[in-house]
């Protein structure tokens, strides 16, 4: 009898954590677990990605909070072998059902960034919360080694259950397929070079210090052009910062598009100007795509995934200045294709499940990144 595995998360809406639920619970069916994904809401455009083995139940709650009578009823229903469940809030909501439902699955609990700007109130209660219930987890997993470190620092919690996993993100399709370029690119000269990001329009991920390292880099080149993909709170002051730097022809903000990797196999680099990431997917993403990367060295992920720089520059955070530069010495002097293929592959889905697959197992101590 194969071992059933249920995966708890909000929502199936864009996001790292959501791919990494989405890819994690495919890879487990396809190597012949019993897999269930269960969230409170079917708001999210991932739902769809999900494998037809992969079973999809949403409770019967509207809010996170609001989850732990329904998660019991379906927990004691389904009885799992294995529950996993992403992100602090949902973190929190597992283990307080499984202890309250009177079944004994294993709990894995997952962590997917720093505790780094987050002083909201909700927030803090969840860190409490965590703080105390995190003792009551099998085994909790963070996604870079900075996360598992932060991990053990703020929830007090045995170095022992703490685990780095790197997040499931890289198929072999993403390395070796290939993308129609995209209707934006099509009017643009062969000579056109192009510096790509992506993300949530949002303080985290820090674009101003892009568009501005963008318009010095102008400079240098006759024709340059910026795309970041997403959308978000500060979309309209993006546009109005190009305004103010005269670079509104040159920026392309096209929002939430289907394929981003059509966009990343055309770019001639890609930039992450992050203040804070847990591993960063696009990063990787990216590299898979064979395009060359800059990143800010932000806590804590970027640096792990390019070694220290070995796989694309890293610059302080909020530097407009060094981004340029790093800009510059990555389009004059980009890293091969197939080098920034090879470093993907470390991150792919297959790698990632077999590792969660060693916790199922209890073989904790082969359990390292």
């Amino acid at each position: 009898m194969s071992t059933k595995v249920t995966l708890f998360i909000g929502d199936l809406s864009i996001g790292g954590a959501e791919r990494v639920t989405v890819n994690l619970a495919n890879q487990l069916a396809e190597n012949g677990y019993q897999v269930e994904v269960v969230v409170v809401s079917r708001q999210g455009e991932l739902v769809t990605d999900l494998v037809s083995d992969v079973q999809f139940t949403v409770l019967p709650a509207d809010r996170m909070r609001w989850a732990v009578i329904p998660l019991i009823k379906h927990l004691r229903s389904s009885q799992p072998d294995t529950v996993i469940s992403f992100l602090t809030p949902a973190n929190i909501i597992m283990i307080l059902s499984v202890k309250l439902s009177m079944i004994s699955p294993q709990i894995i609990v997952t962590e997917h960034g720093k505790k780094l700007n987050e002083d909201s109130v909700s927030t803090q209660r969840d860190l409490i919360l965590a703080k105390y219930l995190y003792k009551y987890a099998d085994g909790i997993v963070g996604v870079s080694k900075g996360v598992s470190q932060d991990i053990i620092n703020w929830a007090n919690v045995d170095s022992n259950k703490v685990f780095t996993i790197y997040n499931p993100a890289i198929s072999e399709e993403l390395i070796t397929g290939d993308s129609s370029i995209p209707s934006q690119l099509k009017p643009q000269q062969n000579n056109t070079k192009i510096v790509l990001s992506a993300g949530r329009h949002v303080e985290q991920k820090d674009f101003q210090t892009l568009i501005r390292s963008f318009a010095k880099l102008r400079a240098d080149y006759s024709n340059l052009q910026l795309i970041i993909l997403g959308e978000g709170e500060l979309t309209a002051e993006y546009k109005r910062l190009s305004n103010e730097l005269g670079i509104q022809e040159n920026m392309i903000l096209p929002g939430f598009v289907d394929d981003p990797f059509q966009y990343m196999r055309y770019a001639d680099v890609f930039a992450l100007s992050s203040r804070w990431e847990g591993l960063s997917l696009v990063l990787m993403e990216a590299m898979a795509c064979g395009t060359p990367v800059v990143s800010t060295d932000c806590p804590s992920g970027p640096a792990e995934v390019l070694k220290n720089g070995e796989y694309g520059e890293l610059v302080p955070v909020g530097d407009s200045e060094a981004m340029q530069n790093a800009l510059k010495n990555t389009l004059e002097s980009p890293l091969s294709a197939e080098k920034l293929r090879e470093r993907a592959r470390d991150f792919s889905i297959e790698r990632s499940t077999k590792q969660y697959q060693k916790l199922f197992n209890n073989n904790q101590s082969d359990v390292h990144e």
